[in-house]
């Protein structure tokens, strides 16, 4: 196992000098450390390791007493490598050469402590925390009052892959840290930075760089770097706790940059949340991330290094913005969880080994935007079944889909993904490019379709006053074929029905007919308020409805009547809708709320919210045990009297029906009134109204009497 280990690191060292050059990210000028000098010259004579006879070893190398590696250079020394087998490590202030001679004299020449060189501390295995120190002291070996004591530069690689390392203390003095040097420590759960240090922050163990000041405060001059007051995310831990990453409030909007090796390792995390603000995603920055599920690219992002997402095993979506234009080498390989994914359309290069092991991916269509696709891009993508290449694409790299079986290519006639697919005897579908183009000429979208299909339009934008249309049809493909925007003057035609309360508008050239919608109402035509069989400019069109039978008009001024069903009121009086017809709404009298009223009048009529309905009908039990009711009129509209309408009215002796459309009486309509009571009717109806009085069932001799 431990064999094996050595050689991922070896092979990760080699990764890192050729792929994955080291940057360094540094700013302005080092500030001063104000903690106290009496505390540090007692560190500096604590924290000095000693090489007691200054002498290097067989490589060239110098090894302290103690097994740290370093290289002097002048008054200054880099640790470039440690022997000893500390687990809790305390990088030294100074190294001290030599030894002491008799008389209280010293031969030692003494070294500051500057820099950790690149891989120095790499893969110790029993490595759990660093401490680095730095203040200032005056008795530096340039002897001046206040000068920096301590570490300024921790070198590429510095502590990578160091498996049990914990936690790390980074002093104030600190002014470069080069990239992944903490990167896929397994066991690392925080990166701790020292109160005073200007250059780096850490928040909740992460560590951030920051970039400065927009001005000198004391120049007052512009800072060189050209980046003011932002962050850079340096190292997330990657043994640190928790499956979500997202930037505190006080760094979120503005962190700009997502550091090389960044988060490469966190093996625990399933969701990263980038805020808008980040511009830069370094090499290998997810690397590793293998519970990582899916993430979201800010818009501002243009590029995604080499192995930025290469071998996040669980990702399986990733959503790319179209600013990107360049993915680096290897960038998702052996993401075996990521299915199909959508390529910005300014995307220039597909780059070698890009989508290499990605098991899972079964279709690509490749922007037209592209010229080439690298060597190993898409090899041993085992689910690939369908690939579209554009004939933009002029070249195709060594074993580009090695170990892809039954992979479809769909490409254009005698391009070169055309002469790749048969010279590597892979099944192909011949496509037609269809370019749409602006009305001014420029490039919209460039698609590769297959014969007798259709392409789809680009999304234009909408011109007030104008019409889109395109210069010919794309449907049913055979050769290829360039499509332009066209955009053409029109007039809005508004259809308006008020009384439907609908609206229809169509767009019309000029002095071509409007299309009118196809309104209809039962037993009525349609007409239009105006002509538009010629349009000249916009225009509203209001429509009328006319009963060609009566000539009745419905237009905007006509009043709906309520729905059929529907209680209305007016004064004591309920009345129910019986019929909405508009030219000949009608109601029921339903009730009179008026429990002392003696006299009643049913109205021939009755207007209510500006509609006037008949009144056709007294509804069952109307007034059925009203002791108070003595007289009763009915109007000229009523047809028919309901069941026990006036059952048991006691002291009802006078009924008048001015109605010579009645009916229909009830069953016991009068039943029980009073034995007094006399029907008024008119002469013509006499017999018939006694009739249905005695059949409708009543109690008492029934008296009628002619109005």
């Amino acid at each position: 196992m431990k064999r094996k280990w050595i050689a991922a690191l070896t092979a990760m060292m080699m990764l890192a000098a050729t792929v994955l050059p080291a940057e360094t990210l540094t700013v302005q000028a080092a500030p001063s450390v104000n903690e106290s000098v009496g505390l540090h010259r007692a560190a500096a004579n604590t924290n000095a390791e000693k090489d007691s006879d200054g002498v290097p070893d067989a490589t060239g190398r110098y090894v302290t007493d103690n097994g740290f590696v370093y290289m002097p250079s002048g008054t200054t020394a880099t640790i470039t490598g440690y022997q000893g087998t500390a687990t809790a490590l305390t990088v030294p202030l100074k190294i001290e050469v030599g030894s002491s001679t008799g008389g209280g004299t010293t031969s030692a020449t003494t070294y500051d402590v500057t820099a950790i060189g690149s891989y120095a501390f790499a893969g110790k295995a029993g490595l759990t925390s660093v401490t680095m120190q730095g203040g200032t002291t005056g008795t530096g070996n340039n002897n001046n009052n206040n000068s920096a004591l301590g570490l300024q530069t921790i070198g590429s690689m510095a502590f990578y892959g160091c498996p049990a390392l914990t936690t790390v203390t980074i002093p104030a003095t600190v002014t470069s840290i080069e990239s992944q040097a903490f990167s896929d420590c397994p066991a690392l759960t925080a990166l701790n930075v020292t109160a005073g240090n200007q250059r780096y922050v850490s928040n909740d163990g992460v560590l951030y760089q920051y970039i400065g000041y927009n001005q000198n405060p004391s120049t007052g001059t512009q800072n060189p770097s050209g980046v003011y007051n932002t962050y850079t995310l340096i190292q997330y831990p990657s043994g640190k706790a928790g499956t979500a990453y997202a930037p505190p409030v006080a760094i979120a909007n503005r962190l700009t940059a997502i550091g090389q090796g960044a988060f490469a390792g966190a093996q625990a995390l399933t969701s990263i949340t980038l805020p808008d603000s980040v511009v830069t995603i370094s090499d290998a920055a997810f690397q590793n991330c293998s519970a990582l599920t899916s993430i979201v690219l800010p818009d501002k992002v243009t590029q995604i290094g080499a192995y930025t997402f290469s071998g996040c095993s669980a990702l399986a979506a990733v959503t790319i913005p179209d600013t990107v234009t360049s993915i680096g080498n290897y960038a998702f390989r052996n993401c075996y969880s990521l299915g199909n994914i959508k390529l910005p359309g300014g995307l220039r290069v597909i780059n070698n080994g890009t989508f290499e092991s990605c098991t899972k991916l079964s279709e690509m269509t490749i922007p037209s935007s592209v010229t080439s696709i690298g060597a190993n891009a898409f090899a041993y993508c085992s689910a690939l079944v369908k690939i579209t290449v554009p004939a933009s694409v002029t070249s195709i790299g060594a074993n580009a889909f090695m170990g892809v079986n039954g992979l479809t290519m769909y490409c254009h006639s005698g391009s070169q993904a055309a002469n790749y697919a048969a010279s590597n005897k892979i099944g192909t579908v011949m496509t037609y490019t269809v370019r749409f183009l602006s009305d001014t000429g420029t490039l919209l979208s460039s698609q590769e379709v297959v014969y007798g299909s259709s392409a789809q339009a680009p999304s234009m934008p909408q011109r007030p006053g104008y019409k889109l249309t395109w210069s010919s049809s794309f449907s049913n493909i055979t050769s290829d074929l360039t499509v332009t925007a066209v955009y053409t003057r029109v007039y809005t035609v508004t259809f308006i029905d008020e009384y439907k309360n609908k609206k229809a508008t169509d767009e019309v050239e000029y002095g071509k007919a409007a299309k009118a919608p196809k309104w209809t109402m039962s037993g009525y035509t349609l007409v239009w308020s105006r002509s538009f069989s010629s349009v000249t400019g916009d225009m509203t069109v209001y429509a009328t409805w006319k009963d060609p039978s009566t000539g009745f008009i419905i237009d905007g001024d006509t009043v709906k009547p309520a729905a059929k069903d529907t209680d209305l009121t007016k004064g004591t009086v309920t009345y129910r809708v019986t019929s909405a017809n508009v030219q000949s709404p009608k109601v029921s009298y339903v009730s009179n709320s008026n429990a002392k009223a003696t006299s009643v009048s049913i109205p021939s009529t009755v207007t209510i919210k500006n509609v006037k309905y008949k009144v056709t009908s007294i509804a069952d039990y109307a007034f059925r045990n009203n002791k108070t009711l003595k007289s009763v009129t009915i109007g000229s509209n009523v047809t028919s009297i309901g069941e026990k309408a006036f059952c048991r009215c006691s002291k009802l002796t006078k009924v008048k029906i001015n109605s010579k459309k009645l009916s229909t009486i009830g069953k016991q309509a009068f039943y029980g009134i009073s034995k007094n009571s006399t029907f008024y009717a008119y002469r013509s109806k006499l017999k018939s109204y006694q009739s249905k009085i005695k059949k409708s069932g009543i109690n008492t001799k029934i008296k009628l009497k002619a109005i």
